[in-house]
């Protein structure tokens, strides 16, 4: 249950950092995130959701660890 869960969290960190990363060229393939999106998301509360799913990732990283000891 414990490897599901790193799983999920880690796909989940990947996908937030990719997400919201910042562009530097508008010359990809890719739809406007901004207008994708249709939201004014907040910069902060992304980050920080963003680090607490990568404190998470390395909680279950360290139970699993330990769990095998």
């Amino acid at each position: 249950m414990i490897k599901l869960t790193l799983y999920i969290v880690s796909v989940l960190n990947i996908v937030l950092i990719l997400l919201f990363s910042p562009i530097k060229n508008s010359t990809t393939g890719f739809v406007d995130r901004s207008r994708l999106l249709n939201v004014g998301y907040n910069q902060v509360l992304m980050q920080q959701v963003i680090g607490f799913g990568v404190l998470i990732f390395f909680i279950l990283v360290l139970i699993l660890l330990f769990q095998g000891l």
